[in-house]
């Protein structure tokens, strides 16, 4: 017995797998945790979504472009052609590059079908370009999008500005603040419209109102600049500007203003760093290069004030404050030749002046009898007074009939005056239409 006990013992005995524990229950955790990750996950993305947007929409009350470009391109996952669109031409609109935010439409349009996010834009486009809208469809886009007011309110108000229609302007802000009580953007426009109506002490209390209630609206500093400037409280002005340029140190306008108050408070070596780094960052810029010059002069520089006023009449020929600084200038270096040579230039473009003004009236003449200047009459006005006074070219040649063929001609000239005024977005506007015009 206990040798067959033995040998029993020592057979291979057959391995049974035995059951585990909850080994049944497995699957369903495992699918129970992949759909709470998943769950989690696409909430988080859609949480970034909503905080991405809202930054957005932030960034556009405030009228920070560039932020608000920032965040249009921080979503995780591309927006849709359409939702691209409407952010890229927004932006574009409120810079008042219309032909840009038209553009970037259209070609959205062809390519995507969120056809009802860009008939909206281009319904807000039409809006503020001043023309008439019916107050039927004025509520309908007030209906389909009832949290994307501002906008609608935006569009409206720069239609009404556009139109010089102040009045309405002042309704429709009225109504626009009614809706919106804590933003600022409403007080903004409101200053604005104080400013066109040259009640500069109601433009600074809406300016100062917008920045209590959004010290981020930058805009809003530039107007207060520029309404203390105009009330003649020069060293308030500039206390302002310092802040701006602190928040924007390479922001031309923020610079210029600083420069021109520092040039006004008689600092104009205080103002030479200031405008020196201007024309760095934009060596277009007529205004810098001029008070540039002039800052020099003041400064007891007359080799740097002719070195850096000299540029401008390769473009300007018969500038006529030019031409009588470097007539300064000269006797200032007690070169009397060279005075004399500048100060017959610049005699010669005052006459020019004068006779393109007695031109002025008899057109205006012409337009009031119901016949309006020719093209070709309006090209010549511009080009001339292109050399002396070329900043009062621009309402000759703007809204230049669009199948003309000299079309072309004109809005190259038109960039080189927005170019030379700093006017950055009328600039990018007009090269838009350059390159339709170009590719066409």
């Amino acid at each position: 017995m206990s040798r067959r006990r033995a040998r029993r013992s020592t057979e291979p005995t057959e391995s049974k797998p035995q059951p585990v524990a909850g080994s049944s229950r497995r699957p369903f955790w495992v699918v129970f945790l992949t759909v709470c990750t998943l769950v989690a996950v696409a909430g988080g993305l859609w949480s970034w979504k909503q905080h991405v947007d809202q930054k957005f929409r932030d960034a556009m009350r405030s009228r920070q472009f560039e932020a608000a470009a920032g965040w249009a391109d921080r979503h995780l996952w591309p927006p849709s052609a359409g939702e691209q669109a409407v952010a890229e031409s927004r932006i574009a609109r409120l810079r008042y590059q219309s032909a840009k935010a038209r553009q970037v439409l259209e070609e959205a349009s062809r390519s995507d079908a969120s056809t009802p996010l860009i008939k909206r834009e281009l319904a807000l486009l039409d809006l503020q370009s001043g023309e008439d809208v019916s107050s039927r469809e004025l509520q309908r886009l007030l209906d389909e999008a009832p949290d994307d007011t501002d906008a609608l309110f935006e569009a409206w108000i720069l239609g009404k500005f556009k139109a010089q229609d102040l009045v309405a302007a002042e309704a429709v802000l009225s109504q626009w603040t009614e809706l919106e009580r804590d933003s600022a953007t409403p007080r903004y426009y409101f200053g604005v419209m104080h400013s066109l109506q040259e009640d500069y002490r109601a433009a600074e209390e809406s300016f100062r109102e917008t920045l209590k209630r959004d010290e981020n609206f930058d805009d809003a500093r530039l107007g207060l600049i520029e309404t203390l400037a105009l009330l003649g409280r020069h060293a308030d002005a500039l206390v302002i500007a310092d802040e701006l340029v602190r928040r924007r140190p390479d922001d031309v306008p923020s610079l210029m203003w600083k420069a021109q108050l520092l040039m006004d408070l008689d600092r104009p070596s205080a103002a030479l760093p200031v405008l020196q780094k201007s024309l760095g960052l934009d060596p277009k810029l007529y205004k810098a290069r001029y008070l540039l010059g002039r800052a020099h002069f003041l400064s007891d520089q007359p080799d740097e004030a002719v070195q850096t006023l000299t540029p401008i009449l390769d473009r300007f020929s018969q500038d006529v404050p030019t031409l009588y600084l470097l007539a300064e200038t000269e006797l200032k270096r007690a070169n009397t030749d060279a005075a004399d040579a500048w100060l017959g230039r610049y005699l010669a473009a005052q006459s020019e002046v004068r006779r393109l003004v007695r031109r002025t009236e008899e057109l205006n003449q012409k337009l009031a009898a119901g016949k309006p200047a020719t093209p070709a009459e309006r090209k010549a006005m511009g080009l001339d007074y292109l050399a002396v006074k070329w900043e009062s070219a621009v309402p000759w040649l703007v809204d230049f009939p669009a199948d003309h063929p000299d079309k072309l001609d004109v809005e190259q000239t038109l960039l080189t005056i927005y170019q030379a005024a700093g006017k950055t977005f009328e600039a990018v506007d007009t090269q838009a239409t350059i390159d339709k015009l170009s590719s066409d």
